[in-house]
């Protein structure tokens, strides 16, 4: 149980650390290495799992 909690706590500090309004550089190195195409879908897609690990990290510890 604590491992399931450290990593999903790492994957969250990964994923949510460098976001920032103006530029992502998370978004540029997955579109460097033709994961996404646009800047749009990178940005997108990148919302919608940092949202889904917060929320079964939050269902996980509560």
């Amino acid at each position: 149980m604590f491992l399931s909690h450290f990593l999903l706590s790492f994957l969250i500090v990964i994923i949510i650390e460098p976001q920032q309004p103006q530029w992502n550089p998370l978004i540029t190195q997955l579109r460097k290495k033709n994961v996404y195409s646009t800047y749009k879908t990178a940005k997108k897609n990148l919302n919608r799992i940092t949202w889904s690990i917060i929320f079964i990290f939050c269902f996980m510890k509560f």
